[in-house]
């Protein structure tokens, strides 16, 4: 039998068939480890490092994305913190965000932080659950000031309720895809700037690409990563870059 331990390791036999089945389970194990836990120990550290404005890149294994979208960071979503944290910021009451306050408080009773996300139903604010229900996740954060934050956030805001944008253009918004919510949020404000490229003849940001700029500390840093297929356990600050960078080396 495969024994697993408290906090997901797998105690492994040495030799013969068992091991061959222990390191498949210890694979699974590792692979789906914050999707199942996500009320479990690296959820709760993850939440004891993340800041309003912070950016999420995750990755689902054997997603479909997966297999069309650049290297191994395939999504992002846009952290917006908890109805406490907006009023701190000064923006509760901000015309971006007072129409969408009762959304906001309504969107999970049981989990009080949020996201703004955009998936295929269209860019909505979401429960925390929803980037954290995936098997890697990296945090990023921009290089500027927190009245800056809030005015990323207010204005990000503004595009809740939108479709999703399954052409992949950002020359327009009246449609965003997953990695447009943090572009329409941040760009310009106190100097950040992403940059296009064109992919399939539009011009576009990969999550791959936010992740890079972190990796190059060009207005945005790494703060932790949890990537299971390479490194067990979160990794903060430097340690995230460097295991991000095992990420793009890997792809």
């Amino acid at each position: 039998h495969v024994h697993v331990r408290s906090g997901g390791s797998v105690a492994m036999p040495h030799t013969g068939p068992e091991a061959l089945k222990a390191a498949t389970a210890l694979k699974a194990a590792k692979m789906y480890y914050l999707q199942d836990l996500t009320m479990g120990a690296i959820a709760t550290e993850l939440r004891t490092l993340i800041k309003p404005g912070d950016i999420f890149i995750t990755r689902k294994e054997h997603a479909l994305t997966n297999y069309f979208l650049p290297g191994y960071w395939p999504h992002a979503a846009l952290f917006l913190g908890n109805s406490e944290s907006l009023t701190t910021l000064g923006i509760d009451n901000h015309e971006n965000v007072k129409p969408r306050w009762k959304r906001l408080l309504d969107a999970d009773p049981n989990e009080p932080l949020r996201v703004l996300e955009a998936m295929k139903d269209g860019d909505w604010i979401r429960a925390l659950i929803s980037p954290f229900s995936c098997n890697s996740i990296a945090v990023l954060r921009p290089r500027i000031s927190t009245t800056h934050v809030a005015e990323a956030l207010a204005r990000g805001l503004f595009h809740e309720g939108k479709p999703y944008d399954f052409n992949f253009d950002f020359t327009h918004s009246e449609r965003l895809v997953c990695t447009e919510v943090a572009y329409r949020a941040y760009e310009g404000i106190d100097n950040l700037s992403f940059k296009l490229a064109k992919q399939a003849g539009r011009m576009t940001l990969a999550a791959e690409d936010l992740v890079q700029m972190a990796l190059d500390r060009d207005g945005l840093e790494p703060v932790a990563a949890f990537a299971p297929t390479h490194h067990s356990g979160i990794a903060v600050g430097c340690n995230a870059g460097e295991l991000l960078a095992q990420t793009r080396n890997a792809t």
